[in-house]
């Protein structure tokens, strides 16, 4: 399932080193959210509102697999 209704929590902090977000749905491999290293570096933060699961991205290779579910 797709990320879908993508909101940064924090989109104003220029000098960010990593991004808060949530959404709806688990990331997937065509998301701009595994795919966009730049915006979403290792250590980001993302919320599926939907499935209630907490993910933070772990490597920067630009696939689905980078984000680990840590309550799983």
């Amino acid at each position: 399932m797709a990320v879908t209704k993508l909101a940064i929590l924090n989109p104003a902090d220029k000098t960010r080193h990593f991004t808060v977000a949530t959404g709806e749905g688990a990331p997937a491999n065509t998301d701009s959210i595994a795919t966009d290293v730049k915006t979403f570096p290792v250590g980001s933060q993302y919320t599926d509102t939907s499935n209630k699961k907490f993910y933070i991205r772990m490597a920067a290779t630009g696939v689905a697999a980078d984000w680990t579910n840590i309550n799983a």
